[in-house]
């Protein structure tokens, strides 16, 4: 790990990786501590999110409104009372989570292998 001055372009510092919170974090991510690159941790990792992604877009399908316009799954619906009002707030709170989500799945997928 080498730490640099972005003014001058020095090298102010170098250390080993070996033993730092940033490898530990790889670690986990990276193969779930069962091993190194390549192996049983990276394979459940990346069926994970790949299965993970699967599962987000099929639930979009099947809630996907039907027959209506892109407001009502963008914007809910204020003026709606009791329980649609409800139905309304949920949907639109779970899009927008959906793409926080496949964001979340897509960039877990670049640390498998």
């Amino acid at each position: 790990m080498i730490a640099i001055d972005p003014y001058t372009g020095a090298i102010l510092r170098d250390r080993a990786q070996d033993g730092t919170w940033n490898e530990f974090a790889t670690d986990i991510h990276g193969s779930l501590l069962l091993g190194g690159s390549g192996g049983f941790g990276d394979l459940l990792i990346e069926v994970a999110a790949s299965l993970g992604i699967v599962l987000l877009i099929t639930g979009l399908y099947l809630w996907w409104p039907r027959g209506t316009g892109w407001r009502d799954v963008l914007v809910p619906r204020l003026s709606a009372g009791g329980r649609a009002f409800w139905k309304s707030i949920h949907a639109v709170t779970g899009f927008w989570m959906s793409l926080v989500i496949l964001f979340f799945l897509v960039s877990g997928l670049s640390w498998a292998g």
